[in-house]
C-alpha cells in the first residue's frame, strides 16, 4: 500500500460532470511532435482540471478529439488519481511514486503489460506519441492506463460459505501471475531486471533494521522520534498505539534479525513480483475477480516471500483461509516451503508494513487516518500472531 498521490481536480465532481474538452479555441504549447493540443473554454475549466492533466494528456494521440467526465478517484491511504472518458472508453491518469528511478518504474510498466496481453486480468498501459509509458512532466511521472471493471470485496463475505471459492480463486490468480513471471523470464519475454529492480530476502531484513535505526537513534543535538514521542506529557490514544507496536515490532524483529534465509533463497529463482498483493489492489464482479491493480511496487524477488506475504495479509483467519488459498495457488504454480520460513516470511512481511506504516504516521501522515490507523492495529496483530515471543 505504499502510493504517491496526485492533484488534478480543483472543485467539487458535479462541476464537470457534464463538460467535454474537444480542440476549440484556446491553444497549449507545442509537444516534441509539434503537435498543437487545443481545448474549448468553459466558466469550469480552470476550476475543474488542473492545466498538468491537459497538457499530460495532449501528449497521447487516442485523446486528439477531446475527452470529458474527468474526476478524482475514491483515494486511499496514498494514492489519489483520475478518471476520465475517450472515444467511449475510460482510463485512468496517474501520477507513479516519486522517489525510485525511471527505470524502475518502466519494469513493473512493461511486465505489467506483458501480463495482459497473455491475458492476465490487469490494466494496459498506452504508449505516448514518443512510443514511451511514462510521460514526464515537471520532474514527475505520469501513465495512462484502461480502466479495470469491478469494485472492492465486501469483505464480511469471508465470513460466510463463499469464502473458500473466493480464497481459492485469489491463489489461483496469484499462481497464474507467477507462473507467467517465470515463463516470461525464462524466454526473455521481459527483459533481465535493473539492480534497482530486485531485492533479496536479505536486504528486506535490513530495510527493516534500517527502519527501526532511523526511529530510535537519538543524536546529541537531538532526540530520536520515539524520545520525542516517549517525552510528551499527553499522547493521544494513537501515539500511545504506535509506542506498544514498536515494541512489538522490536520484540518480533529480534526473530529475523537471528534468521538465516538461505535455506528459502538458495532453492528459489527470483522472478518479476507484484510486491503488493492486499484486498485493495483487487477487484470483484458479483464476488469474482475481475482485475489485480497497482503494480507500482513491482520487483524481482523470491516467489516464496510474495507468496507468504500475501498469505498473511488477505488471509484474515489463518487457517482454513491460509490452506484455501495455497491450495489454489498450487492449481498453477509450484509451491515449496517449510512451516517454520513461512511463518518466519509472514513475519518479515507484517514487521516490514508496520514499519512503513509507522514511520508515515510519526511523518508527514495520510490521506486516510483512519483507514491507516486500522491497517496498523491488523498488522500489529498479525506480528503478535506470527511471532513466537
Amino acid at each position: 500500500m505504499e502510493h504517491a498521490s496526485i492533484l488534478l481536480i480543483m472543485g467539487p465532481v458535479n462541476h464537470i460532470q457534464s463538460t467535454r474538452y474537444v480542440p476549440g479555441c484556446d491553444q497549449l504549447p507545442e509537444s516534441s511532435h509539434n503537435h498543437h493540443r487545443t481545448i474549448r473554454s468553459s466558466p469550469s475549466m480552470h476550476t475543474s482540471l488542473d492545466s498538468r492533466a491537459q497538457l499530460i494528456l495532449s501528449q497521447y494521440a487516442p485523446f486528439d478529439d477531446g475527452f470529458e467526465d474527468f474526476r478524482h478517484l475514491p483515494a486511499g491511504m496514498f494514492n489519489e488519481n483520475a478518471s476520465f472518458v475517450a472515444r467511449g472508453q475510460k482510463y485512468v491518469l496517474k501520477k507513479l511514486p516519486g522517489g525510485r528511478s525511471r527505470e524502475r518504474h518502466l519494469y513493473a510498466l512493461h511486465w505489467q503489460n506483458h501480463l495482459a496481453r497473455e491475458g492476465f486480468p490487469c490494466p494496459t498501459f498506452l504508449p505516448n506519441r514518443d512510443g514511451d509509458l511514462i510521460t514526464a512532466r515537471e520532474g514527475q511521472f505520469w501513465t495512462v492506463q484502461t480502466w479495470a471493471h469491478g469494485g472492492p470485496l465486501d469483505l464480511s463475505i469471508l465470513e460466510g460459505p463463499q469464502a473458500r471459492e473466493i480464497m481459492l480463486e485469489v491463489g489461483t490468480t496469484l499462481g497464474r501471475l507467477h507462473r507467467l513471471s517465470r515463463e516470461a523470464s525464462q524466454s526473455g519475454a521481459v527483459p533481465p531486471a535493473e539492480r534497482s529492480c530486485r531485492i533479496t530476502l536479505s536486504e528486506m531484513i535490513d530495510g527493516c533494521r534500517s527502519a527501526l535505526k532511523r526511529l530510535y537513534i537519538s543524536r546529541w543535538w537531538r532526540p530520536s522520534r520515539v524520545t520525542l514521542l516517549r517525552w510528551k506529557p499527553f499522547k493521544s490514544p494513537v501515539e500511545k498505539e504506535i509506542l506498544t507496536m514498536l515494541a512489538t515490532v522490536r520484540s518480533a524483529f529480534a526473530e529475523l534479525d537471528g534468521w538465516d534465509p538461505a535455506s528459502v533463497e538458495e532453492q528459489s529463482r527470483p522472478i518479476p513480483c507484484h510486491g503488493d498483493i492486499n484486498w485493495e489492489n483487487f477487484l470483484f464482479q458479483e464476488n469474482r475477480l475481475t482485475a489485480v491493480l497497482d503494480f507500482d511496487n513491482a520487483l524481482e524477488m523470491p516467489v516464496e516471500y510474495e507468496v507468504a506475504a500475501a498469505a498473511a495479509i488477505v488471509c484474515r483467519r489463518d487457517d482454513p483461509m491460509r490452506r484455501w488459498f495455497l491450495e489454489g495457488y498450487a492449481q498453477e504454480a509450484d509451491w515449496s516451503v517449510s512451516e517454520e520460513d513461512m511463518r518466519l516470511l509472514m513475519l518479515l512481511k507484517c514487521c516490514k508494513s508496520l514499519l512503513f506504516q509507522i514511520e508515515t504516521a510519526l511523518g508527514d501522515g495520510t490521506k486516510d487516518e483512519r483507514g491507516a490507523r486500522e491497517w496498523r492495529l491488523y498488522l500489529a496483530e498479525k506480528v503478535r500472531f506470527y511471532s513466537v515471543g
